[in-house]
C-alpha cells in the first residue's frame, strides 16, 4: 500500500513511475486474487485523498488521479487471473477501448471542438504572455487537426498504462514463482483472426467514408494500432531470438522505437498480418 500510494504521488512529478505504482496492484491482484487486490485500491486512495491534502490543500484531483491509475488495471488483472489467457486480456481491454471511444462520440456531439476548446485553454495565455513576439499560426493549425483524433489519443495513452502496468505486474510475478512464464506469453501474443479481419475493414471503411463517420472510426482505430503493435512487438522479439546478436537487435529495435516512432506503424502491420502469415513459424523454419 504504501509503494502504491507514493509511487502514484511522486508520478505527479516523474510520470513513468505511474507504472511501478500501477504494476503493484496488477501482482497483488494476480498473485492474491480480487478481494486483496481491491483492498489496496481501497486504502491507497483513502491514503492518496490524505496526502492530496496535506502537500496540495485538495484531495478531490490526487484522489481521482490515483483512481484512474488503478481501477483499470486492477479490473483487467482479476480478468487475467480467473481466465489465465494472456492474449484474450490484451484484446479484452482493447476493445473496452474501442467502446470508450464509441461512448464518447456518443455522448458529446462535437468530440473535437471540446479537445480543441480546451487545449486553447492552455495555449492562448503561453502566447500572450510570450516575450517576443511569434506567428501561433501554424501551431493553432496543428493543433485543430490534431483534436480530431485526440479522442483516441487519449484512449490509447490510457491503455497502453493499463497494460504496461499489468505486463510488468505479471513479470513480477513470473519472475518470483513462475520463471520465463511471462516471456513465453507475451512471445505468442496474437490478434484473433475476426479482431484482425475487423481492424481491416475500419480502416477500409475509415478511409472510404469521410465527416464524422470518418473521424470516430479513425478514434476507434487507433486502440486496436495499440494491439497490433504490441503483437508486433512480440513478434519480432520472437524471430530476434533465432539470431545469434539477438541482444543487439532487440537493443537497436527499443532504440528505433523510442526515437523513431514512425516504425510503430510498420511494426503494427507486423503484428496485425502474423493473424494469417504466422511470422515466428516461417522464421524458426528458415
Amino acid at each position: 500500500m504504501t509503494a502504491v500510494t507514493v509511487l502514484a504521488v511522486l508520478s505527479l512529478l516523474f510520470p513513468p513511475l505511474s507504472l511501478l505504482s500501477s504494476a503493484g496492484v496488477a501482482l497483488i491482484t494476480l498473485r492474491k486474487g480480487w478481494s486483496d487486490g481491491g483492498s489496496i485500491v481501497l486504502i491507497s486512495g483513502i491514503l492518496i485523498a490524505v496526502l492530496g491534502g496535506l502537500l496540495f490543500g485538495g484531495y478531490l484531483f490526487v484522489l481521482g488521479y490515483g483512481l484512474v491509475l488503478w481501477v483499470p488495471v486492477w479490473l483487467i488483472a482479476i480478468l487475467l487471473r480467473e481466465t489465465g489467457r494472456f492474449a484474450f486480456t490484451t484484446e479484452t481491454a482493447v476493445l473496452l477501448g474501442v467502446l470508450s471511444v464509441l461512448a464518447i462520440y456518443a455522448a458529446v456531439p462535437d468530440p473535437a471542438a471540446l479537445w480543441q476548446s480546451r487545449v486553447d485553454q492552455i495555449i492562448e495565455p503561453l502566447i500572450e504572455h510570450a516575450t517576443s513576439d511569434i506567428d501561433a499560426s501554424p501551431l493553432m493549425e496543428r493543433i485543430s487537426r490534431i483534436s480530431h483524433y485526440m479522442t483516441g489519443i487519449m484512449v490509447c495513452g490510457t491503455l497502453v498504462s493499463v497494460l504496461l502496468g499489468l505486463f510488468l505486474g505479471r513479470w513480477w510475478q513470473a519472475v518470483v514463482f513462475n520463471p520465463g512464464g511471462f516471456g513465453s506469453e507475451f512471445l505468442g501474443l496474437r490478434p484473433h483472426g475476426w479482431i484482425a479481419s475487423v481492424g481491416v475493414l475500419m480502416i477500409v471503411a475509415a478511409a472510404l467514408s469521410g465527416g464524422r463517420f470518418s473521424e470516430m472510426v479513425w478514434n476507434m482505430i487507433l486502440p486496436m494500432f495499440v494491439l497490433f503493435t504490441m503483437a508486433g512487438v512480440a513478434v519480432l522479439h520472437a524471430v530476434i531470438g533465432h539470431s545469434k546478436a539477438k541482444r543487439v537487435l532487440l537493443l537497436l529495435m527499443y532504440f528505433t522505437m523510442l526515437f523513431i516512432p514512425h516504425v510503430l506503424l510498420l511494426i503494427a502491420v507486423v503484428g496485425l498480418t502474423d493473424t494469417w502469415i504466422d511470422w515466428r513459424a516461417r522464421a524458426s523454419l528458415g
